[in-house]
Order: structure tokens, then sequence, then C-alpha cells
């Protein structure tokens, strides 16, 4: 291992959105047609987007068809909760990435239990996934504003709203995700996620707990029964219940233990991360992803299980009430109870996190990128400790800019904090209309700090990022559009005529700019291309 680690970085947003109509919201029917509606949209704004075929299956043989193209890309975990609850067919489309919109930057744009959800492309470090999901938050905006412009014609009503938001709950007891993905090898996540062991379980549940003092997104109040408290850290906090499961909806575990790799499971495998808010702050998202990688990282290096240093080896002897603990605690002095009998803030956690980390960083030789990851987290951390609004890290984070600003309200006009009008404080921080949105507001006047520049934004909206087979589907999408009948995150099948050639990317670090470039420079046929691909690629490819 040397200057940069091996590891892929992935996410999920799921996106609030609702159609308003003399100030008035539209029914849950009608978000979900609109939400569909998306899809279209951007199916037609980007070019080379290719439509999941899907959305057409009909006949009990294309179910089967279904089935036997799911096995070898879905895991022992899901296929267990399959024996005990069938999946309905489009669930199962969803599950394997083949529904919705492959876009030409590598992403996946479809429909989640009636959100807008945008997967970026597989990124290799933290400053690039940034980069992908801020891509992703400008595409859905573009569509969001060309649906809007479009209702406003069909319906003569100049005054229709489409909102669009970035958070994670609806605030009716109801909580969509903002979910990760990172890569770890089939050792680690056994060790994780099929046979639990305390020496890896422990010290990751305590980094997620203790990590929503820098990627929580804020809320006012609490849900689901929780006890009512002004403001707290995390939008995600109150849905969280059990250590660990492999279920999103209904029970949520701080460790998620789903078993999807969209890989070969021998080469690598996914580790689905649910607990995480809807970040609009470039902060909190490179924390989110830069921090949580280096974890992954050293959980695969070693370096974590060993119980040395000063990160916690002892498990918490209440996870979920920590969790929700930390959230509910804005002052940040609630101390943690380790097994050992030790107590620790969720600050101290994260700085001796961070001096880890740094030592890993050092050992293994990584690059810059990885060390201003230590960097931006240890000042990050030095804020909240001491002067919170006077460090341009800690003011950015989104929970601390976001009470700032109801802070200013409730101060000026002395408003209550459950009033209707810091209600929409807190809903339309997340709005991505810059007429409404409180995020943007902020950022043109300073307050927030950015970490990227518009133009790799802009180019990141259409081109995928290198290093990964996300630049590869984007070229084939690209290139062989019509020849497609379906892509995945791992596989592509294409149809001519009655033949059906099926390619498997099965190694997400294959199949990237550097590698292929050359295969493609004389823009070959599709037959040719596919023979240069399987005779250059020793592992992780095949076509059938």
């Amino acid at each position: 291992m040397a200057d940069s680690p091996r590891i892929i970085i992935g996410a999920e947003t799921e996106y609030g959105m609702c159609v308003c109509r003399d100030g008035r919201m539209g029914s849950p029917h009608e978000t979900d047609m609109a939400a569909h509606q998306f899809l279209e949209i951007a199916s037609v704004l980007f070019p080379h987007a290719v439509l999941g075929s899907w959305g057409g299956i009909r006949t009990h043989g294309e179910h089967r068809r279904a089935d036997r193209l799911a096995r070898p890309f879905i895991g022992d975990e899901e296929k267990r909760a399959r024996s005990r609850h069938s999946l309905s067919f489009s669930a199962r489309a969803q599950r394997m990435g083949l529904s919705g919109v492959r876009l030409s930057n590598g992403a996946r744009f479809y429909v989640d239990l009636s959100h807008p959800e945008y997967s970026i492309p597989e990124t290799t470090n933290p400053l690039d996934a940034v980069i992908a999901q801020k891509a992703g938050d400008a595409i859905v905006e573009a569509v969001r504003y060309e649906f809007e412009r479009t209702l406003r014609i069909a319906e003569d009503d100049p005054a229709l709203s489409v909102l669009v938001i970035k958070n994670n709950s609806d605030g009716k007891g109801n909580s969509y995700g903002a979910h990760e993905d990172y890569s770890l090898t089939p050792r680690v996540f056994r060790k994780l996620c099929e046979e639990p062991d305390e020496k890896y379980t422990g010290p990751v549940a305590a980094f997620f707990v203790a990590r929503q003092v820098l990627t929580g997104a804020g809320k006012i109040g609490a849900e689901r029964g929780r006890r009512c408290l002004k403001y707290q850290i995390s939008q995600r906090a109150d849905f969280i219940t059990s250590l660990s499961c492999a279920d999103t909806t209904h029970r949520r575990g701080i460790i998620n233990t789903r078993d999807i790799p969209y890989a070969d499971p021998d080469i690598v495998r996914r580790f689905h991360v649910i607990v995480g808010d809807g970040n609009m702050s470039e902060v909190s998202l490179y924390l989110k992803f830069g921090l949580t990688a280096l974890l992954c990282t050293m959980l695969d290096g070693g370096w974590i299980e060993g119980g040395t240093g000063q990160f916690p080896s002892a498990p918490l002897i209440a996870p979920v009430n920590a969790y929700h603990a930390v959230s509910r605690d804005v002052s940040l002095q609630y101390r943690l109870a380790f097994k050992d009998g030790t107590q620790r803030t969720a600050l101290e956690i994260m700085r001796a996190f961070t001096e880890e980390a740094e030592r890993f960083i050092e050992t293994h030789g990584l690059g810059p990128s990885w060390q201003n990851v230590a960097r931006v987290s240890y000042e990050a951390l030095r804020g909240l400790a001491e002067n919170t609004r006077g460090n341009e890290y800690s003011r950015s984070l989104d929970w601390v800019a976001k009470k700032r600003v109801l802070d200013g309200f409730r101060k000026k006009t002395g408003a209550d904090i459950f009033c209707e009008e810091c209600r929409q404080i807190d809903l339309l921080y997340h709005a991505f209309d810059p007429t409404l949105s409180i995020f943007s507001r902020l950022v043109r006047r300073g307050d927030i700090k950015s970490l990227v520049p518009p133009e790799s934004i802009r180019r990141a909206i259409l081109s995928p990022p290198d290093g990964t087979r996300a630049w590869l589907r984007a070229e084939i999408a690209r290139r062989y559009r019509s020849a497609i009948k379906t892509m995945s995150w791992n596989f592509v099948i294409f149809a001519d005529q009655e033949e059906t050639t099926q390619l498997l990317l099965d190694d997400p670090f294959l199949h990237d700019r550097e590698k292929f470039r050359a295969a493609l420079s004389d823009d070959p046929p599709l037959a040719i291309f596919l023979e240069r691909v399987a005779a250059d690629t020793p592992r992780g490819a095949a076509v059938r």
C-alpha cells in the first residue's frame, strides 16, 4: 500500500420531493408519479443516458430470467432474506442496480419508494466522491427546474412549484436514506457482517456513534416517540434501532450487514452504511467519505482490531442509546460508557481516531489527499471544542450552520423553535431551488466553506471519474447505447437480434481510462471491443 489505498467509495441519496399548488403539497400518489417523471426528464436532458429495461418485465419467462441474472450478484444475506419474505420483481431490479437511468458520468438515477434516488459512480478518494455527489445534486436540481417549468405550462399555473430537498425525514415518522458504500476485503467483511467479532464491530460502532458531530445535518425536535427536544445533531439518529441488521427500512442498524457486493465477492465486498445524514456541506461530505474510507482501509490493513493506539477497542455498553444520546447533546459533553470501564465524549473519540489515522497514513506512505482528510478533521474538531464560529471548518458543518441560522432568527424575532417559520428554515436549508435554499444563500455569503471548484462539479455532471469501472460503463453507454439491453454496476448485456452477450465487470478497480483508452482509440465495432476486453483483462471480466 503506497500513496493511495485500494478503496472504492460510493453513495446513494434519496431526495424528498413534492408538487406544491396554492401553498399546499400534493398527494403521496402524485409524488410517486412525479418521481417517475423525473427519470423521463433526466433521460432527455442528459446525453447517452441508458434507460433500465426492467420496467417492461411482464411474462413468467422474463421473471425466471430475472432470477437467473440475480443469482451471481446477490450475496448470501440477501438470499436468506428472500427465503423469509419474497421481494417484488421491481425491488429485485432495484437491488440489482438495473432500474432507472444510467448516465454518461457512470452514475445511476432511479426511483426508490416514491423518492428520486441518485447513486454516484464508483470513486477512489474522498474529494472525487464529494465532486460526484455535488454533481448528482446539480443533476437533480436541473431535472427539478425542467419538471417545474413543464408542469407550470401544462397546468397554466405560474405559481406552481416543485420542491426537492436533500434531508432524511418528512417530520411524520418516515425516514429516507443518504447511504454510503465502501469496499472491504472479504476477510474483514466476514468479521464485521457475517460472523460478527467485537474486535471489529466494537470500534466500528463507536466510530459511527461519534462521527455524527462532524456529519450530522441538524434537526428540530424528535420523531418515532423519542423524548422531545429542541434541536439535535443528526436527522437519522431517531431511526437507528439496533447494533446490526440487514434491513434498511424498518429496523435500521448502526452496522448494516446487507450482502450485495456488485462485484466478485472473492475480490471485494461492499460495506453498506445507512446511518449517515443527507449533507449539503462539502466539508461534512468530505469528512464523512474520507474518515469512513480511512476506517475501512485501516480495518483491511489490520490496524484497528489490534487494540493499539488511543482509539477505543472495547465495545460501547449500549451503542444504540449512545447513538441517540450523541445526537441529542449539542453541547458535545455527553460521555459514552465502554465495557472496559472508560468514558469518552464523541469529540474525544473522533480526535483519537484522527490521530490514529494520521499514524496509519504516515506509516503506509499515503499521499496528500489522505493527509488532508486528517488535517481537515483535526481542524473541525478543534473548532467544535474551542471556537466553532471562528473556525472555517467547524462553522461549515451542516448541523452547526443550520443551528446558527435558527439561533439568529429566534434572537431577532423571539420565536419559539417549534414555530412554523423555524420549521421552514429547517426544511429549506436542504432545498435545491436557489431562490429558496438557505444553504445556497450561506455559501454565497461566504459563511460556509467550499472545497471543490465549480468547474470540477460541472465536468462531473457529464464525465465519469478516473480509476474505476465507472469510466468503461460510461464509454459503453456513449458508444454502444443502441446495442445495450441491460446495464448494472457490474455487468452489461448486449442484444443483437437473437444473440445475447454478457460483459462482466466484476472488479471495480479495473476497466478505467488508463487501461482501456487504447482499446477504444480507433472507435471499434462492439464485437471487436468485446474481444479486446476479454483478451486484456486477466481477472474480474468475462464475455459470455
